[in-house]
């Protein structure tokens, strides 16, 4: 009573049947004291991570009470620009259906950028209330089973961007959780909308980053 239901709850019946592992310990560092990659096949035991993109306020109030319960570790991949300037993203408007938010992904970030502007204050402010603060992600870290990874600053799709500023915007993010959120952070990155940018890695691997996902 009162804990995570059992009836057609999918981690439930993850937990029950796979072994759950934090990304870390997926992709361990090379130079870490007895280091080593988890099998691609495991023979016997499946594995899975959990992982949760953008830093939407619902984590923190539905997600991490399930997560500890079943003892489950997870990863956060925060765009930093909607936690730290409250600023939310262009298709949290009202009235904009699936289909036409598909459309508009296409468009200049600028262009999307002065949509979300032009939105009344009183609907911006609604919309940025749905993600998480910063004191909520220290509070996440602080459980022990919740760390968090790199999703650009202001989500934007990083083929849409010139290879200078999507570099710079996904270094305010690192810049912005390491200093807001030390001990937080892992060193990986979640492209925005799976939009690779495959130029970007040597980049990243300067930046110490260890992996990128997509979708």
């Amino acid at each position: 009573e009162g804990g995570v239901s059992t009836r057609r709850n999918p981690v439930v019946w993850m937990r029950r049947h796979a072994d759950p592992v934090a990304l870390a310990d997926w992709f361990p560092a090379e130079d870490a004291p007895g280091a080593a990659a988890l099998p691609a096949r495991p023979r016997r035991i499946p594995f899975f991570a959990v992982t949760f993109d953008d830093g939407w306020a619902d984590n923190a109030l539905h997600a991490a009470p399930v997560l500890d319960e079943l003892r489950i570790p997870a990863t956060i991949f925060l765009s930093t620009g909607a936690v730290e300037n409250r600023i939310p993203f262009w298709w949290q408007l009202p009235g904009l259906a699936d289909d036409a938010i598909e459309a508009m992904k296409s468009l200049p970030p600028d262009e999307l950028d002065r949509r979300l502007r032009d939105a009344p204050r009183g609907v911006r402010d609604a919309c940025a209330r749905e993600f998480l603060g910063w004191e909520q992600v220290r509070a996440l870290a602080d459980g022990g089973r919740i760390r968090f990874g790199l999703h650009g600053h202001r989500h934007a799709l990083m083929t849409s961007l010139s290879h200078t500023a999507a570099l710079d915007d996904i270094c305010r993010c690192r810049q912005l959780l390491l200093s807001r959120a030390p001990g937080a952070a892992v060193p990986f990155f979640a492209w925005p909308n799976g939009n690779v940018r495959p130029d970007l890695a040597p980049a990243l691997a300067s930046l110490g980053l260890r992996a990128a996902f997509s979708t």
